[in-house]
């Protein structure tokens, strides 16, 4: 068998030419791209780009011309091409450190005095950096086995340490306030309404629709067919129906106890509803008796023994008894 030559790759050999360092001609630099006696569509091309003379091709490498759009290989070596009869060229690519090559760097520094200092310096500072990590995986441990830490405490003790000039990562702050939004809103769907065992009572019958009409609902079944324009919760044993743009009275049974002829009214409070006659407010009670007469601009519903009402443009505090307070 012929004897085998091996050969060992010399990583130490100089660069490519292309990575070689490039000593440019000041003065050819200065020359404009029109003086290039480029293409049209490249001067052009540059030109859109904003690069008016050689130096600013010379500060770019081949990899930054590619992000130029529609730059290509054919227009980057025509530019090569004319830089290189100036004595010019593209900026070389500047490889990145092999980690070797930065080990060797930094021994070679520490044989100096001054190494030898920053050696130590680097020491101590590493040193340091691992006792603050060991702090604080441990703060971390104690914070998860103690269920009744204050949580408010701890995150600010964590910002310190993270931040110690005062300085607030705002970004992540907004961030996990965001998640707790998201966790309350999470929250609030899973939690549901209660399941209805029974028939509610008559004031929380809940309205229904069908076909543009209204009716109640008591939570099983429909206690009253929706055949009503509007209707009005039941208070005190009434609700409030509204019919052909007229208003009146309806008790559980869907009987009409106090005639749909009104042109407004209200729920009853106090034993007393407002309804509305003719543009004017007035009081009626539960046998539909005019208790006190239509003659006011506006009026609220009863509380309490006392009305507020409108008359003459002056608001009022009218009494069951008949007396008002004006303001």
């Amino acid at each position: 068998m012929a004897d085998r030559k091996f050969y060992r790759h010399n990583g130490n050999k100089a660069k490519s030419t292309s990575q070689k360092q490039i000593v440019q001609n000041p003065e050819a630099m200065k020359i404009s791209i029109a003086d290039l006696l480029l293409s049209e569509s490249t001067t052009s091309l540059l030109d859109k780009n904003n690069i008016k003379n050689a130096a600013e091709l010379c500060i770019r490498t081949e990899k930054d011309m590619y992000k130029i759009q529609t730059l290509n290989k054919r227009v980057l070596v025509e530019i090569s091409n004319a830089l290189k009869k100036h004595n010019l060229a593209f900026r070389p690519f500047e490889a990145p450190i092999k980690q070797g090559e930065a080990v060797a760097e930094q021994k070679a520094a520490i044989k100096t005095p001054l190494g030898r200092k920053n050696e130590a310096k680097l020491s101590n500072d590493s040193n340091q950096a691992n006792n603050n990590t060991k702090n604080l995986r441990t703060e971390k441990i104690n914070t998860k086995n103690n269920k009744s830490v204050n949580m408010k405490t701890d995150t600010n003790e964590t910002i310190d340490s993270i931040y110690p000039s005062g300085k607030i990562d705002f970004l992540s702050s907004r961030q996990s306030d965001k998640n707790k939004i998201d966790l309350n809103k999470d929250q609030q769907k899973r939690v549901k309404e209660p399941v209805i065992t029974k028939p509610l009572p008559v004031e929380e019958w809940r309205k229904i629709q069908r076909a543009g009409k209204w009716g109640f609902f008591d939570g099983m079944k429909t206690v009253i067919n929706p055949e009503y324009d509007e209707v009005f919760h039941f208070k005190e044993g009434l609700a409030c129906v509204e019919l052909n743009e007229k208003c009146g009275y309806i008790d559980s049974q869907n009987n009409i106890v106090i005639p749909i002829e009104y042109e407004t009214a209200f729920s009853f409070s106090d034993e007393l509803a407002v309804v509305v006659t003719n543009g004017k407010c007035g009081y009626i009670n539960k046998e539909n008796e005019l208790v006190f007469p239509c003659v006011y601009d506006a009026a609220a519903p009863f509380e309490e023994g006392v009305a507020r009402v409108k008359q003459a443009g002056r608001w009022g505090f009218l009494s069951k008894d008949g007396a008002i307070r004006w303001k």
